[in-house]
């Protein structure tokens, strides 16, 4: 048996798949970080969905700032917006930052005494290992 090519942009393709009924729809997608990238939320945006969900540290989109590194204090958080996709990296122990990208959530407000900002903590309480629609009304 040949071996099959590795496929590259599985994610993003996935993502698609799944949410190809629901383009225009104006509902948010939730993704981990197997799935989420900057162009996914580009193309989505495109057909009217947002985006919510962390990142992986090794995408080559990701500003150089965002990453981990040994100066940043822990319990800060870096953001940054384009004006339409918000990226927020926060840093929750030494040299650990966690990615979270969203579309939808552009509030830079910071909550609890480890000062995480509200978008940041929403991926991880919404999803459970895959992309997920959410109905919006």
């Amino acid at each position: 048996m040949p071996n099959a090519a590795r496929e590259i942009n599985q994610g993003k393709r996935v993502v698609h798949d799944l949410v190809r009924p629901w383009y225009r729809s104006g509902r948010n997608v939730v993704a981990d970080n197997f799935f989420c990238s900057i162009p996914l939320a580009d193309e989505l945006l495109e057909k009217t969905l947002t985006l919510v969900g962390t990142l992986r540290k090794n995408k080559p989109e990701i500003p150089l700032e965002m990453l981990p590194r040994m100066d940043r204090a822990e319990y800060s958080s870096i953001c940054g917006y384009d004006g339409k996709i918000t990226i927020v990296s926060y840093v929750r122990k030494p040299n650990h930052a966690v990615l979270a990208l969203s579309t939808t959530h552009h509030d830079m407000q910071t909550e609890g005494e480890k000062q995480k900002y509200r978008m940041s903590s929403l991926p991880t309480t919404t999803k459970q290992g895959v992309a997920w629609i959410i109905w919006t009304t």
